[in-house]
């Protein structure tokens, strides 16, 4: 991301935006991405694509 909070289009936003393409021409109304809270490079860099907080919770377990 620039100092505009512009992200430039490099791969990453090349690949997101053709997904997100793809995605839409198939019907798809809505994308979703699980990000964890302390990647917040990577959540910065989709909400700069126009990504949004859904209010989301993910619960999982592990198994030993």
């Amino acid at each position: 991301m620039d100092d505009g909070g512009h992200v430039p289009a490099g791969p990453g936003t090349t690949i997101s935006e053709m997904a997100d393409g793809d995605a839409s021409a198939q019907g798809a109304g809505k994308v979703q991405l699980m990000v964890r809270t302390a990647n917040t490079a990577v959540a910065d860099f989709y909400a700069a694509l126009g990504y949004t907080d859904q209010e989301s919770v993910v619960l999982g377990r592990r198994f030993e």
